[in-house]
């Protein structure tokens, strides 16, 4: 969190509690604990949007469509567009 950019960040504010909270001991300037957040937020929103209908089926055509829900401090230039492999 050494970026000044984002020190103001909604989404980075929410992180950086939650780190100091359930793993205090973390490197915070580590990229894995961030990729690891941001993987979760961005599945809790999948599933959200799946509602009751959690087939396969359903949760990839919201994960694919998943534009614009990207947490915050995202790399530059990623816009969660996400394709099945």
């Amino acid at each position: 969190m050494g970026d000044p950019e984002w020190a103001d960040d909604p989404a980075c504010q929410t992180w950086l509690a939650f780190m100091k909270k359930c793993y205090p001991e973390a490197d915070i300037e580590d990229q894995l604990n961030f990729t690891g957040w941001n993987i979760a937020v961005l599945m809790t929103k999948v599933i959200e949007a799946c509602g009751d209908d959690l087939s396969r089926q359903n949760i990839m055509k919201h994960a694919t469509g998943a534009e614009g829900r990207c947490p915050s401090r995202a790399h530059s230039g990623h816009h969660g567009q996400h394709q099945p492999g």
